[in-house]
């Protein structure tokens, strides 16, 4: 452990988020232990129990995890541009507020839900397919056809 801390001290600006990520998950372990949580008793934490279940739920239902990730990132984001537009700038106005618009929240979340989430969804999956390597150079040609190919598209139909 001490050489990959000297290694990332060395590499300078983002060699503080490999340390932070190693110290929560160590501050975690010491918690959990402490808690009782996978310690002698081999008791599990409910975080944990939450952690693996979704886990396991996405690994087996790749889309429908999706459907829902895409649909709650959807309706989340109209709920809060709602939130401002219609709550934030009239209270700071002195107007009065409106009420949110629940069939906008509905097909937001809706267009996350069926149309972005299968089409990210297969379209990360042909990318992978189609050029399963990670490399610097393969990454690119992925970054550039997602702009490319489906950037477009996928920002005309929102």
């Amino acid at each position: 452990k001490k050489k990959t801390m000297m290694m990332w001290r060395k590499k300078g600006f983002l060699s503080i988020f490999p340390r932070t990520i190693l110290s929560y998950s160590r501050s975690r372990r010491l918690l959990s232990r402490h808690r009782g949580g996978d310690g002698e008793n081999g008791k599990r934490g409910l975080g944990k129990i939450f952690v693996n279940k979704v886990s396991k739920f996405h690994h087996e239902y790749p889309l429908a995890s999706n459907c829902i990730v895409y649909g709650g990132i959807t309706g989340f984001t109209e709920f809060t541009q709602q939130t401002v537009q219609y709550k934030l700038v009239p209270y700071w106005k002195e107007q009065e507020s409106k009420n949110y618009d629940k069939s906008s929240l509905m097909r937001y979340t809706s267009l996350g839900c069926v149309v972005f989430a299968p089409v990210l969804h297969y379209w990360y999956r042909f990318l992978d397919t189609k050029y399963p390597a990670n490399t610097t150079k393969v990454v690119m040609k992925k970054v550039g056809l997602d702009l490319v190919v489906l950037g477009a598209p996928l920002y005309a139909a929102f």
